[in-house]
């Protein structure tokens, strides 16, 4: 099956091979009797671009400057714990805006792991956010809204 000229196919649930250099369909044992056998070349995995690089580093956060310590537990319980982790709120299909919009945070694992944390980091955001624009531009940014 590793032949770059096989091709699966199904007609009425009934799955067959066919061979598209002798135009027809094969048994697929016969197959490697083939003179022509051609394996199929695979790329190897790609690595984080560049650019994908850069915009990993220079993250920004609207909520701290100091990328170092846990937003959560520096701000609520007043103890400095090493970040492990740096949270995009709004993770998903919407991690890149949450990254352009500045909606990013260090966390520690405890507090990563924590979905009452999580929910109440994307209230302060989206309270953060309608400071400065309105809640449709919210909605139409992050496709909903958190807060009711």
């Amino acid at each position: 099956m590793n032949c770059k000229h096989i091709r699966k196919r199904s007609y009425k649930n009934q799955i067959y091979f066919y061979c598209i250099l002798k135009e027809k369909n094969i048994d697929i044992s016969k197959c490697s009797i083939c003179k022509k056998k051609d394996y199929k070349k695979y790329k190897p995995i790609s690595k984080v671009s560049k650019k994908q690089a850069k915009e990993e580093r220079e993250r920004k956060s609207i909520f701290t400057d100091d990328m170092k310590y846990c937003f959560y537990c520096k701000k609520f319980k007043n103890i400095e714990i090493k970040k492990d982790d740096i949270h995009e709120i709004f993770g998903g299909r919407n991690r890149t805006r949450s990254k352009r919009a500045g909606f990013v945070v260090p966390l520690c694992r405890n507090c990563h792991e924590n979905e009452e944390i999580l929910k109440e980091l994307k209230i302060y955001a989206q309270k953060e956010f309608e400071k400065t624009n309105s809640r449709s531009n919210f909605i139409i940014l992050f496709d909903k809204s958190v807060l009711k």
